[in-house]
């Protein structure tokens, strides 16, 4: 996607649940009758440089202190383009993700036991969340190895404990 078509993307986009500071600034811009401005840092064909690069202009953006509207780390450009021209680095990001949210489910399922108790329905229906997020883990798992049936640690992209190690690209 060109540069002014991601800027669109991000001045136009109407799910504002999404991202209700950024749809504020926005407002707040039309009001005053000014509108963002966007500067091109790099260029790049390869949408995985362009990912990578946005990925870095973040962060640093983010370490200096800068007041980002940016709810991801950035660079999910490559992960819109479906399952067959996803890579096993693809699914491996999404794979450490997934572990990290895990670890989070299991710690407000156990702080809300904890507060409430383990009888009590938020504390159920905590635990069939995590019940249909295994599930769900499970059958990444599935779909990665048989995606990439190559891969001899697919089956460790979201259930494995380690990083499941990368096939040759």
């Amino acid at each position: 996607m060109c540069l002014d078509g991601r800027f669109d993307q991000h001045c136009a986009n109407r799910d504002y649940s999404r991202n209700i500071s950024k749809w504020h600034w926005i407002e707040e811009l039309k009001i005053a009758g000014l509108k963002p401005v966007v500067n091109e840092l790099e260029a790049f064909d390869d949408p995985i440089q362009i990912d990578e690069a946005e990925q870095r202009w973040i962060k640093k953006s983010r370490e200096a202190g800068d007041h980002l509207l940016n709810m991801t780390a950035g660079g999910t450009s490559r992960r819109t383009g479906g399952l067959e021209n996803s890579t096993p680095r693809d699914w491996m990001e999404l794979g450490d993700k997934a572990k990290l949210l895990r670890e989070l489910l299991l710690e407000v399922h156990a702080d809300i036991s904890g507060l409430l108790g383990k009888t009590n329905p938020h504390s159920n229906a905590m635990k069939k969340a995590l019940s249909a997020f295994e599930k769900a883990r499970q059958g990444l798992d599935d779909l990665v190895c048989s995606h990439f049936p190559g891969w001899k640690d697919a089956g460790k992209t979201f259930s494995g404990q380690n990083a499941p190690e990368l096939p040759d690209e």
